[in-house]
């Protein structure tokens, strides 16, 4: 699906954007309001700190340590670091994911990407996964939200008569009236981690929307 949700954000800001399964990674400050607020596609959307090859975890400790963060965090704000890793490596995401201060309602959150050979650090702009706001309450094998709006636009569905013959939770047709309506997502989300950012402009903010 990572081509489906490539699509949708060049569609939606005519960049290109790296996506890993339901993230995406964006360098662009200016598009990160019209992607949180328009992209169906998407559960998370982080802005890009950094991009590097490594080969041990010391590299990874210096890669950190060298990411400029003041226009992501300040004295005083709580934080969470997380890792999550593509492919076998002699390292842990525990190793990697440190500090952690709060974990639960932090004010930024740090993830490092670590794929293959390649070490990326980002900010997570979204907060909560798209998927779960959108959805209240979350069953383990319940399809999520965002593979239901990429399903669609796979059979490119452009809000014609639906059969949805799978009968299950009713997630394809619930979306595709939201797509049929062209609600916008900022309407189902509300908690946008952005907001908390040094970075924040509220005037770009309310141009996009």
């Amino acid at each position: 699906m990572e081509d489906v949700y490539a699509i949708e954000l060049e569609e939606i800001t005519e960049l290109s954007t790296s996506v890993s399964v339901d993230k995406a990674l964006l360098k662009a400050l200016e598009a990160m309001y019209t992607i949180n607020y328009s992209a169906r596609t998407v559960n998370r959307l982080y802005l890009l700190l950094i991009s590097e090859k490594f080969t041990s975890l010391s590299i990874i400790y210096r890669v950190v340590k060298s990411v400029y963060y003041a226009s992501v965090l300040t004295p005083g704000m709580s934080l969470a670091a997380r890792c999550e890793r593509i492919s076998k490596h002699d390292l842990t995401s525990i190793n990697v994911a440190r500090p952690r201060v709060n974990l639960n309602e932090p004010d930024a959150e740090i993830s490092v990407f670590v794929r293959f050979n390649k070490v990326l650090i980002g900010v997570n702009t979204t907060g909560k996964s798209l998927h779960r706001e959108k959805s209240g309450c979350i069953h383990p094998i319940a399809l999520k939200t965002v593979l239901a709006v990429a399903t669609l636009r796979l059979c490119e569905y452009r809000g014609e008569l639906l059969l949805n013959p799978l009968c299950d939770e009713s997630k394809i047709l619930s979306e595709a009236a939201h797509m049929a309506r062209k609600y916008p997502v900022v309407l189902l989300k509300r908690n946008y981690y952005f907001t908390k950012l040094p970075l924040h402009d509220l005037l770009t903010e309310s141009a996009t929307r």
